[in-house]
């Protein structure tokens, strides 16, 4: 049996309508935090592997030291707002929710899990 879903159009996204790929900066939601903006795809994401820091000794080798590097991740994005002054005005939110001093979290929506 399938959900139904109101084909009216609204003018807020709900949680369960993100796309898989919209991304949390630092606790906010861009693309619900700004309405013109939506996540189109994000890079840079995948698995990556371990940098050792190792010694050569007599039988092969010895782990010193284990990290993860650093990553680079790439996201398109459309920014669909409805005039030239609304669209300056998103992009500057958008700069300013992106600004920070220091580290923050970057997560991605959870897809939920289908029970079929």
């Amino acid at each position: 049996m399938y959900k139904f879903k109101d084909l009216k159009a609204t003018t807020e996204v709900e949680a369960n309508q993100l796309p898989s790929v919209a991304i949390n900066f630092n606790g906010k939601q861009l693309d619900t935090e700004i309405e013109a903006f939506q996540t189109l795809k994000v890079s840079g994401r995948e698995t990556i592997s371990v940098e050792l820091e190792t010694v050569d000794v007599r039988n092969g080798s010895l782990i010193l030291d284990e990290r993860l590097p650093h990553r680079e991740l790439l996201v398109t994005y459309l920014m669909s707002s409805k005039s030239n002054t609304a669209f300056q005005n998103d992009f500057k939110a958008l700069r300013k929710l992106l600004t920070s001093d220091g580290e923050v979290p970057i997560t991605f929506k959870k897809v939920a899990k289908s029970s079929n």
